[in-house]
């Protein structure tokens, strides 16, 4: 019947324990089990598909071998699998016997990913001479056959990551002249016993070397200077790694350098005056505690992303950063020990995003010229650098679109520059503890999304301008000593939330915060002084989350019940509140705990949405009517309600 069939699949048929006989499908060229979970074996009869090219065994997790050659294999002119080129057993993590692969000698692609039980490889696999992919990663009990691993001339990519059993590969410099001249890719990751590299010197066409997280590691071999193809080297968390050998920049083509968590490094080494690193694009060199000082970067001069972070004993920058004119993202975040900038920073004339947050010993940024020398600057990020007193000015970067604050607890001021930021959509000053008020400049930029300006605990007047930010779609004012909102705030018809938590000056919630129609969110938790809400609050249509805990409210307006895609009341503590009001059908989540005055509720049956109706506390409250017809509710809490009735008691029995 199946004569012709030439692709059979069976992914993820979880249920198959017994594989067909393929006797009758002499044709076969593509077999796929993935995902085949109960499968045990494979049919003996697989050994006759002449025309098998690839078997994909992915997650067989119960397979332990695969089935014996037939007895007369041996005596055959022509291999049984003479064709298959691709052989997937990778997540077959009950594997213990590999195959004889003397009946698969045109074999290209072998992956044994995840075979944890897999203690050795048959001896057969050295003579793969057209295997170019091979696939060791995780084998975590395969103790022998690294050596040989060596003689696979065609082999363009190999993966042994994870192999913990790998201590040195041969550094036999004959052999591997011969043998690796067309490696490409060699993943050596996490071999956590990897104590020395092997020999680079016959591996010249090398692109990509990861050795990341060797924390054994010790050293690099000189020979890597021979890698004259490798555009990417990771050497990431290799922690006992103390230096680089300075061949390491006549890496001609390299693009992107990790080193990342190398904790022992101190410095790079000193380099040719020449730009060997040409084509150099990414530089990471973040949590390395001992770096000091930063590299002559005269010899990357098309560097594009250069990270620093955590680099705590950084204490200078060198000035031939200026010459980066290529560079879109610098990262200098959490270097503690940098107290100023080269004034060459702002020569960096593509600089997409700088992120100095964290950098303590900054107090400000350097003079600049008065030229827009940041023209594409997007993003700045300056968030808890709490010594900087003085916000720079912002002429040189017009198209700034993100400026992060927050946590300058010492800055007192923007500067007037602020305003002219046409592009401006996000500004964060949230925890600016010693700032006093806001130029009335910084509003001109009509862009604004984002302000965020909580706990900024000086900032008592919002200025009138704020209205002409018509974009805004997010006002955070918590902890602020503001008395009243502005007026024009009426013009913010794009506002989506209002936080207003902690404002403990706040008296009221004015009646035009009505005009706010696209509001879906309004916080004002612990605004102690808050007694009342706008009487049309049910006008707010699109309000999704009202959150009142910690008020000074007597009522909530009744026309809440109109509030039709309202999910989440917050009223905790609210200890004046007398009577909760019907509900809207779309409630989900009801937080009423400690509302010791609340005698009253109306009746909750029309909530048929709400799964959280929490009132403990609720001293005086006598009964819940409806609550027995709510059958979606999934949390009830009445904890120390005291006061409840006996027919309450008894409709929810």
């Amino acid at each position: 019947v199946f004569s012709q069939l030439k692709v059979l699949s069976l992914r993820h048929c979880r249920r198959l324990t017994v594989c067909p006989d393929f006797t009758g499908m002499p044709r076969i060229e593509e077999l796929n089990f993935e995902g085949c979970w109960a499968l045990t074996e494979l049919h003996p009869s697989i050994w006759r598909l002449t025309s098998l090219q690839v078997l994909d065994l992915r997650y067989c997790f119960k397979i332990i071998a695969l089935p014996s050659q037939p007895s007369d294999s041996k005596s055959l002119k022509q291999p049984l699998l003479g064709r298959l080129k691709v052989l997937n057993l990778s997540f077959c993590k009950n594997l213990t016997t590999c195959p004889d692969f003397s009946f698969v000698p045109y074999i290209e692609e072998l992956d044994f990913t995840r075979c944890e039980k897999l203690t050795e490889l048959h001896p057969s696999i050295w003579n793969l001479k057209r295997l170019t992919r091979l696939s060791l990663r995780d084998c975590i009990s395969l103790e022998e056959g690294f050596e040989q691993v060596w003689q696979l001339t065609s082999l363009e990519k190999l993966d042994l990551s994870d192999c913990n059993r790998i201590t040195s590969p041969s550094r036999d410099s004959r052999s591997l002249n011969q043998l690796l001249g067309k490696l490409k890719i060699l993943h050596l990751s996490y071999c956590g016993n990897l104590t020395l590299c092997p020999n680079f010197t016959g591996m010249a066409h090398l692109e990509k070397l990861d050795v990341e997280g060797c924390w054994n590691l010790k050293e690099l071999d000189p020979s890597i200077g021979h890698l004259k193809r490798l555009t990417h080297l990771s050497l990431e968390g290799c922690i006992s790694l103390k230096e680089l050998p300075v061949e390491v920049w006549q890496l001609t083509s390299l693009e992107e350098l990790k080193l990342t968590c190398c904790s022992q490094n101190i410095a790079l080494p000193s380099q040719l005056k020449r730009p060997m690193l040409g084509k150099l694009k990414a530089l990471y060199l973040f949590d390395c505690p001992n770096l000091t000082i930063s590299p002559n970067f005269t010899s990357m001069p098309h560097l594009k992303k250069l990270h620093f972070e955590g680099c705590v004993k950084l204490i200078r920058l060198c000035p031939s950063i200026g010459h980066l004119r290529s560079l879109t993202h610098l990262s200098l975040k959490k270097c503690e020990s940098l107290k100023e900038l080269p004034k060459e920073v702002w020569q960096l004339t593509s600089l997409e995003e700088l992120d100095l947050s964290m950098c303590y010993g900054i107090s400000a940024l350097p003079s600049q010229s008065k030229q827009p020398m940041l023209g594409k600057l997007k993003v700045m990020r300056l968030s808890s650098c709490k010594n900087l007193t003085i916000c720079p000015d912002l002429t040189c970067m017009p198209h700034v679109e993100k400026l992060d604050f927050r946590h300058c607890e010492k800055l007192t001021e923007l500067h007037p520059s602020i305003g002219h930021l046409k592009s401006l959509h996000h500004l964060n000053l949230g925890g600016c503890g010693s700032l006093n008020e806001l130029p009335k400049d910084a509003w001109q930029s009509t862009s604004l999304e984002h302000l965020d300006l909580r706990y900024c605990c000086k900032v008592a007047t919002l200025p009138s301008q704020l209205g002409n930010s018509g974009r805004l779609k997010q006002l955070l004012l918590d902890g602020t000593v503001i008395t009243a909102l502005p007026e024009s705030m009426r013009q913010l018809e794009q506002l989506k939330h209002l936080s207003l938590n902690n404002c403990y000056l706040l008296k009221e919630i004015p009646e035009w915060i009505l005009s706010c129609i696209s509001l879906e969110k309004l916080e004002a938790a612990k605004c102690l002084r808050l007694a009342s809400l706008p009487n049309a609050l049910g006008n707010l249509k699109s309000l999704r989350y009202l959150s009142l805990s910690g008020t000074a409210i007597e009522e909530l307006p009744s026309s809440i019940h109109s509030l039709t895609q309202l999910t989440h009341l917050s009223i905790v503590g609210c200890k004046r509140l007398k009577f909760l009001p019907q509900l809207p059908r779309s409630i989900r989540s009801v937080y009423a705990a400690d509302c010791c005055e609340m005698e009253e509720i109306a009746d909750v049956s029309e909530a048929i949405n709400l799964w959280v109706l929490d009132l403990t506390g609720c001293q005086k409250l006598v009964d819940v009517p409806g609550v027995e017809q709510l059958r979606g509710l999934r949390k009830l809490k009445l904890g120390g309600c005291r006061s409840l009735s006996d027919s309450f008691k008894r409709r929810v029995q």
